[in-house]
């Protein structure tokens, strides 16, 4: 399925009264509900907040993606709640409420949501949680990979993968895996092989903790499947091109103790209770359907490429 309608159902999902629209926003216009904007100078100011290296990786999620722009547009509804409904009559403090960021009167709001709370005890629903789904509570085993990537070229203008590249990238890394063939050792001659041609649409190298977060979700759930040192997996897709795999270390997965994890639970348990006000909230705030720009957003995971990508014909 097609980025943008991952992210269309995402929303879909996520916001009671929505709707996905192809049409009728401005271009630079990513989501709109009840009179509020979230556009691409909102994003790009909380990408600034990752990484250069980890943007690609991090927008390379339709779930990130739908996560990062629900946030966005809670700050500027509460915002606005704020500066309307909280401030009083107080001209230096309505001065200071428009002077003052929108992110910073979400926090500020959200912490007298926060306090206003009466938390219950949450020892015995924490156990209860753990012995419930143990599986839940364990410790992911660090995964190291060598790779072999086949390339996809941008486009200059959008920063989209070219549909001729994609499809030959395609095909040359089904070609390569078939020369490897599963074996260990057939994908370490090819690497070598690979890396002495200098081949500008080819990459070889390492990737570290390849199952974490650090990386795309297709890269991660790629890892994760594979068997121990020695797995060879691919080909996989992802916005730079398709990845062959070969795991080079695994650690196995550690199951945790109650005693291990229960203050952890027992705090994620008091934000869930602190978050259903929260939601409540800022729901109400939400009075009218959720629109979106289908193609800003089919644009979003390209827009973060590396320079290096961005700077392809």
């Amino acid at each position: 399925m097609m980025l943008k309608k991952v992210v269309c159902l995402a929303l879909l999902v996520a916001s009671p009264v929505a709707t996905c629209l192809a049409e009728g926003l401005p271009a630079d216009v990513l989501v709109r509900q009840d009179g509020i904007d979230v556009r691409f100078e909102d994003v790009d100011r909380f990408a600034e907040t990752i990484p250069e290296k980890d943007r690609a990786g991090f927008f390379d999620s339709p779930k990130r993606i739908e996560q990062v722009l629900q946030n966005l547009l809670s700050q500027k509804l509460v915002a606005r709640d704020v500066r309307e409904n909280h401030i009083g009559s107080d001209p230096i403090l309505k001065a200071q409420a428009a002077q003052t960021p929108d992110d910073v009167l979400f926090r500020q709001q959200i912490e007298r949501i926060r306090d206003a709370s009466n938390v219950p005890d949450m020892t015995a629903l924490a156990e209860e949680s753990y012995q419930a789904d143990r599986k839940r509570y364990v410790e992911a085993g660090r995964i190291d990979a060598d790779y072999i990537l086949v390339k996809t070229e941008l486009e200059r203008a959008r920063g989209k993968p070219k549909a001729d590249s994609v499809a030959a990238a395609q095909q040359r890394a089904a070609e390569l895996m078939k020369r490897v063939d599963g074996s260990s050792e057939h994908f370490d001659a090819i690497s070598r092989e690979l890396a002495e041609s200098g081949q500008a649409d080819i990459e070889v190298g390492q990737l570290e903790d390849v199952g974490s977060d650090r990386h795309p979700d297709a890269l991660q759930a790629a890892a994760r499947s594979a068997a121990g040192p020695g797995a060879v997996t691919g080909p996989v897709e992802t916005v730079s091109g398709f990845y062959i795999l070969k795991v080079t270390s695994r650690v196995e997965d550690r199951q945790l103790s109650f005693a291990e994890v229960k203050d952890a639970i027992i705090e994620q348990k008091q934000r869930d209770y602190v978050r259903l006000a929260v939601d409540e909230y800022v729901g109400g705030l939400r009075k009218t359907p959720l629109e979106a720009n289908p193609e800003a957003l089919a644009s979003l995971r390209d827009r973060y490429a590396t320079p290096a990508a961005k700077s392809s014909p």
